[in-house]
């Protein structure tokens, strides 16, 4: 029978060895379009949302100088300059989140390094690491979780325990 014969074995082995490189192209292609997307998403938010939010700090700012206001409207005014500020930073954050350009462990340390300066400002601080260590491709959500946890230590560093000396080793 020809299924038994070499030309019809060999001809489902070319066609398996097709259907599996046309497989791993799809998914490929699939991982691409989402990493562009990613980029995308990013620079859009970076571009358009965080000029938007530095537009309304800055405007509350300048309102904030004028003399025929009361107190209370310039004391709104804060408010809505401080909002707008801490929404851009945590908008950068996000940013830094999707960016896939920020997925490996050398930018996270980077990160931690700069949220650590950052925060701790007014408080003697060093930050440790090493730094012959594997670069490891991280996955965003993991990223996004260590940030957090980390963002959270630092505050409750600030706030409750009154250091005058801060150590952080990554």
């Amino acid at each position: 029978p020809y299924w038994a014969t070499w030309w019809f074995r060999g001809l489902l082995s070319i066609m398996a060895v097709c259907i599996v490189a046309a497989i791993y192209r799809y998914r490929v292609t699939k991982l691409l379009e989402i990493e562009r997307m990613r980029l995308r998403i990013a620079r859009d938010l970076h571009d358009d949302v965080g000029s938007s939010l530095g537009s309304i700090a800055l405007t509350s700012d300048v309102l904030q100088s004028s003399t025929d206001l009361s107190a209370a409207k310039k004391k709104q005014l804060a408010g809505i300059s401080g909002a707008a500020r801490k929404t851009a930073e945590t908008l950068r954050d996000i940013v830094w989140v999707l960016s896939p350009t920020c997925d490996t462990t050398g930018s996270l340390v980077l990160k931690l390094k700069d949220e650590a300066s950052l925060m701790l400002q007014g408080i003697e601080h060093s930050f440790e690491f090493v730094e012959k260590q594997e670069e490891v491709v991280l996955d965003m959500e993991l990223r996004h979780n260590i940030i957090l946890i980390y963002k959270e230590a630092l505050h409750n560093i600030i706030k409750h325990s009154k250091a005058t000396a801060v150590t952080i080793r990554v």
